[in-house]
């Protein structure tokens, strides 16, 4: 072939050539790849997507907007997804608690805050993590920290307020054997639910003060390595629980005229040394069955208006409550009872003067009250007669403490000794200790005959 080829032939091919490839790269067209031995070329297969090198809009490529998507796309999914989290609060009454500050912190550091609503709920929408909540800003009540934490696992948590006991005052606990007392600063305690401090291998006290009347039951948890007892009021303190424990708990009576003003001691004492806290309950059970106690005094009131006594002749005589029956007969005339016959010695009511058993019944009223529970013939009880009043009455018009005896006075003594058992050998209160005594003498102790 080489021998063909003039000399004149070949500067007109490299001129074209030249040309070729000038009017190609004025096209903007690249050259196409070479194939590689064995590959053949299809010039109407598809293009795959993104391998295009074709001019779009503004002459940025089609590479440069995919591009920008796919970045888009990646900050969109890397913003984290938020759970709601609620945190409720109960107050110590039991009642959901609305206004109270929750806060939220991760490390330290508070993320954020949320008052509770009416229904006692906090909500919180939060990247799912672990985070610590605490309650801020309480007043006189107080909550256990420990485990008071948010998880992804655990997206609500419940927070149990507890009181503080409040201002109490000093108790004493008095021996049984003997009249020395220890002192006690013991701090009061209400309904609800209250975090006490235990001392260690020590009875520790506390003092409920009602302010209604009603059944409640004071306890401690169960699973709580303690004992609870009720012992006694602040003026005399027992060394023994009053009232039977079941299962951390006991059951105390608040009678109407305990509200306010009586003092329930309650002693707790932890059975683990390293029990320095526990929670104490006082929850109101249920009103009670009004019992006979409860119903009020009848002051039994003079038959009439009292006329004002002044001794007469004669000397004053006590009966002998070892010798013979004593007759007493009633005067009709002058209303008033006399020895043996309605014209004997006049008997007078030693009212104002310590008789030989007893002191004075007008001291004896300072301090307790004379009265009896009447029933019926069906065990019904009828009233509560009182006769401290009637008692003042009379010695309002006593001369020196004496009065004649007349039905009122002696259906009193008959009633309150027989009642309060200052007539029966068997009783503490009985009078007569030592002596042989004649009983139908026996309301006559307080009595005198004027001879």
């Amino acid at each position: 072939m080489k021998k063909l080829i003039k000399k004149g032939l070949f500067p007109v091919l490299t001129a074209l050539l030249c040309l070729s490839l000038l009017l190609v790269g004025c096209s903007g067209e690249q050259p196409p790849e070479p194939i590689n031995p064995g590959e053949t070329s299809d010039p109407g297969q598809a293009t795959e997507p993104g391998e295009s090198d074709t001019t779009v809009g503004d002459g940025e490529s089609s590479n440069t907007q995919e591009s920008d998507t796919e970045e888009s796309t990646t900050e969109q999914e890397s913003e984290p997804a938020t759970v709601t989290y609620t945190v409720t609060v109960t107050g110590s009454d039991g009642s959901l608690r609305q206004g109270a500050m929750i806060g939220v912190s991760k490390g330290g550091e508070e993320l954020a805050t949320a008052v509770t609503g009416t229904d006692g709920v906090a909500s919180f929408e939060l990247v799912p993590d672990m985070y610590e909540v605490a309650i801020k800003g309480l007043l006189g009540e107080t909550y256990v920290a420990d485990g008071c934490e948010l998880t992804p696992d655990s997206t609500a948590l419940a927070i149990r307020l507890y009181g503080l006991p409040g201002a109490g005052e000093e108790i004493y606990a008095y021996s049984p054997v003997a009249d020395d007392h220890v002192a006690y600063d013991a701090k009061r305690v209400v309904e609800g639910s209250t975090v006490v401090t235990l001392n260690a291998d020590d009875m520790t006290y506390y003092l409920f003060i009602s302010a209604r009347g009603g059944t409640f039951k004071l306890s401690l948890d169960e699973s709580v390595a303690a004992s609870i007892g009720y012992f006694g009021s602040t003026s005399y303190v027992l060394t023994e629980s009053i009232v039977a424990e079941e299962n951390n708990a006991i059951l105390i009576d608040v009678y109407d005229d305990m509200v306010f003003n009586y003092a329930f001691v309650i002693g707790i004492k932890a059975e683990d040394a390293e029990l320095t806290r526990c929670v104490l309950t006082v929850e109101y059970v249920s009103e009670r069955e009004t019992t006979e106690d409860e119903l009020p005094w009848t002051d039994v009131a003079p038959e009439g208006e009292l006329a004002q006594y002044t001794k007469g002749q004669g000397t004053y005589h006590t009966f002998d409550m070892e010798g013979d029956v004593v007759s007493l007969v009633y005067n009709e005339s002058d209303g008033y009872y006399h020895v043996g016959t309605a014209d004997g010695p006049l008997v007078l009511i030693n009212l104002g003067n310590d008789s030989n058993y007893m002191d004075a019944l007008t001291t004896v009223c300072n301090n307790m009250r004379l009265g009896v529970y009447v029933y019926g013939e069906d065990g019904k009880l009828l009233s509560k007669d009182s006769y401290n009043e009637l008692i003042w009455a009379y010695h309002a018009v006593s001369d020196g403490g004496y009065y004649p005896l007349d039905r009122a006075m002696l259906d009193m003594l008959v009633a309150v000794g027989e009642y309060l058992g200052w007539y029966d050998a068997s009783s503490p209160m009985y009078l007569f200790e030592g002596k042989v005594l004649t009983v139908e003498n026996a309301h006559l102790f307080a009595c005198v005959y004027l001879q």
